[in-house]
């Protein structure tokens, strides 16, 4: 029975590459097999030894998580969400209780503009990891400027008192789940909503973090140097 199982499940992932063919999160390149990234994409990919984030925001991923956050590539939301699926197999879940997943909300607005949160796609995959239900438990009440842009402490005040939590959140454990990790600022305000709501512990991930990249600290000395 084992290997009549096996064999489908073989049978089932040709049919799929052959129907609906994987490309490359990156660049949109056919993939031979069911994986995330091209080869070419895949060297550029560095991951971080967080307990946030499992990877450096740069490279394909980067490029990968643009076109899924402003260029209406939804369907990025799978390749992103199993890589966050993995990296929460081997970090966050072991020996942990998540009683609910809680993506960072976006402005009502913004969620009109964009068609889709984003980070709601991806808490789904986290869910799964950890064996719990997603819940929008947070609410962005007010529509702040993109975290992308401006200074740490510019950010910091960005999102200050920016999130309101509700819902029944007593004795909780949640895990927050963003896209990028940039400054820690909207993790950080998230979090002490979901805490002031009752919520018993709060762990933050993210996909990726924008900060610590050997590749780019090794770019930055080099224009040093040639300066």
């Amino acid at each position: 029975m084992s290997s009549w199982r096996a064999w489908l499940g073989l049978a089932q992932e040709v049919s799929l590459n052959v129907l609906a063919p994987r490309r490359c999160a990156g660049c949109d390149e056919p993939l031979p097999r069911r994986t995330a990234f091209c080869l070419d994409c895949a060297r550029t990919i560095e991951p971080t030894r967080s307990s946030i984030a499992p990877y450096f925001y740069g490279g394909a991923l980067a490029e990968a998580m643009m076109r899924f956050k402003y260029k209406g590539r939804a369907d990025l939301a799978e390749p992103l969400g199993e890589l966050l699926r993995a990296a929460l197999l081997t970090t966050h879940i072991p020996g942990s209780r998540i009683d609910i997943v809680v993506p960072v909300p976006l402005h009502p607005a913004r969620l009109r503009e964009r068609g889709y949160n984003q980070t709601a796609l991806l808490a789904a995959y986290a869910a799964r990891a950890c064996g719990s239900r997603v819940a929008h438990a947070l609410v962005r009440v007010r529509n702040t400027e993109k975290q992308a842009l401006g200074t740490r402490a510019s950010r910091l005040h960005n999102v200050e008192g920016a999130f309101v939590a509700h819902g029944a959140l007593s004795r909780l454990r949640v895990l927050l789940v963003d896209d990028v990790c940039t400054t820690g600022a909207t993790l950080k305000s998230c979090s002490e909503a979901l805490l002031v709501a009752g919520a018993h512990d709060v762990q933050c991930v993210a996909v990726a973090q924008s900060w610590g990249s050997p590749s780019q600290e090794r770019e930055k000395r080099a224009t040093m140097n040639v300066s």
